[in-house]
């Protein structure tokens, strides 16, 4: 393993690991045996509203690096590619590797913003069932049986 990947394989590694616990923590929302109150979910929703702009925003930065490194690799075709290599330009290489993992990094960057969204999304659906079941409950029993 070359010491140059090391940064990077490890902020890899700490991104993959907040996906996978986004991951459990939606599991754990959705989980028919957990139950949670009506009131904690407005204040889980409350608290990801206010993150939310700052989530988009930093999806679409991240999300124009992505395509601007897409356009760049766009230029470097194989046959460029096979020529830096059969001549040793190093530097080339060395740039390509560096923007390869900045598309990398960025890509999952991307996956760790999708997953607060969704998040959010999960549990502003919960909320709103929750409440229109309470709702319902609470006219039928207002109701003359």
């Amino acid at each position: 393993m070359s010491e140059n990947s090391d940064p990077f394989r490890a902020e890899v590694l700490l991104s993959l690991s907040m996906i996978a616990g986004a991951l459990g923590h939606l599991n754990e929302l959705v989980d028919e045996k957990t139950v949670t109150i009506e009131q904690e979910l407005r204040e889980r929703v409350a608290e990801s509203e206010k993150l939310i702009d700052q989530i988009r925003a930093e999806t679409r930065t991240a999300q124009d690096e992505l395509k601007r490194l897409m356009e760049e690799e766009r230029f470097e075709t194989s046959e460029i590619v096979a020529e830096w290599k059969a001549t040793r330009r190093t530097s080339k290489l060395h740039a390509r590797a560096d923007r390869c993992e900045r598309f990398a990094t960025t890509a999952i960057e991307i996956a760790v913003l999708a997953m607060e969204e969704a998040k959010r999304a999960v549990l502003c659906a919960l909320l709103t069932r929750k409440e229109t079941i309470s709702i319902q409950i609470k006219r039928s029993g207002d109701s003359p049986s």
